[in-house]
């Protein structure tokens, strides 16, 4: 009983001796984070969750010793960014904390090879639809802040819409050749649209109905398919 525990003992100082000269001989090939590394590692180089500690610190996931997927950076400085990465680049959404005049700032956002881009758009949302076959939406990104809509069927203007009922919680009601909606609008805006019409054979009559609200700013367009 002895002799086993000792072999028991010595087997596991040995794993533990082999796990740490394992994690030395894994590589982070950022030089800033270079010092001590923590975590999965593939053909000596960090791969998988993480931890770099150099000059600065990094926790996340790592591929090709990099940093890249989601992950959390620390600067000596003190800024901090939690994020999408590509390549030990930020890229993707992300957000950044850092201290300006002694006061902390945040940037949130698209990041796109270590530039800020731009803020994170977000995709219109649709809370209902009826007897719709499909529909899109549409940012020229003009000058103007509106949101019309165009409605189609069988590939061309469809002339059949009756009992139009248009609804939203800001702009003025326009129209614009065959299409209607909302300018002057202050985004986001939730917009409600009923209308009659025929489906595509012309065989029977059916009530349309499509609520839906965008977010950002712009000349929007917005497609409905009978």
């Amino acid at each position: 009983m002895k002799f086993r525990f000792t072999f028991i003992f010595v087997l596991t100082v040995m794993l533990n001796i082999q796990s740490v000269l394992s994690q030395d001989s894994c590589r982070v090939l950022v030089p800033e984070l270079q010092g001590s590394y923590e975590g999965g590692c593939k053909k000596g180089l960090a791969n998988g969750q993480g931890t770099a500690i150099g000059e600065d610190r990094y926790q996340g996931e790592f591929r090709k010793g990099l940093p890249d997927g989601m992950g959390t950076y620390y600067w000596s400085n003190g800024a901090v960014y939690y994020g999408q990465w590509s390549k030990g680049r930020r890229n993707g959404s992300g957000v950044y904390t850092f201290r300006v005049d002694g006061r902390d700032s945040i940037l949130t956002g698209v990041w796109k090879n270590d530039i800020f881009v731009g803020k994170a758009k977000t995709q219109p949302t649709v809370a209902y639809r009826k007897n719709i076959e499909s529909y899109y939406f549409f940012n020229s990104e003009g000058l103007q802040d509106r949101v019309l809509i165009d409605f189609r069927q069988n590939g061309m203007q469809n002339s059949r819409v009756e009992n139009l009922m248009l609804d939203a919680d800001s702009g003025m009601p326009v129209q614009v050749g065959q299409k209607y909606g909302f300018d002057n609008v202050v985004f986001p805006i939730t917009v409600s649209v009923r209308y009659d019409t025929y489906n595509k054979m012309g065989t029977q009559r059916i009530n349309v109905v499509l609520q839906f609200t965008v977010y950002d700013k712009g000349d929007w367009e917005v497609v409905i398919k009978n």
